[in-house]
């Protein structure tokens, strides 16, 4: 996207990775329902957590680049980065392994 300066393609290919960064949040909250077992809940949080902060951070961080370099393309480079390293780590996950086994019942 930021290799071209047609505003049709630019349109095209932000809606693409929008419309997958949609398809993929059902997928990351059901894999944290399936980790979780029932802890899911302090696993969701965890995540929702983590996806705040790492938003926040972008987003102060993006800023200064944009301020320091007179540039959108290295932030948007390095976002592109990281989100490839993410859909990485994110296809390591066993969703059918169980972050926590469930605690025996007490008798």
């Amino acid at each position: 996207m930021t290799l071209t300066h047609n505003h049709a393609a630019i349109v095209v290919l932000s809606s693409l990775g929008f419309g997958v960064a949609d398809l993929m949040l059902p997928v990351a909250w059901a894999i944290c329902l399936d980790i979780g077992g029932e802890h899911s809940g302090v696993v969701t949080g965890v995540m929702n957590t983590a996806g705040q902060l790492g938003g926040f951070v972008c987003a102060v961080l993006f800023g200064y680049v944009v301020a320091e370099t007179a540039s959108y393309q290295i932030p948007v480079w390095g976002v592109a980065v990281m989100v490839m390293i993410a859909a990485c780590l994110f296809s390591r996950i066993d969703p059918t392994r169980r972050l926590l086994e469930p605690m025996p019942a007490v008798v």
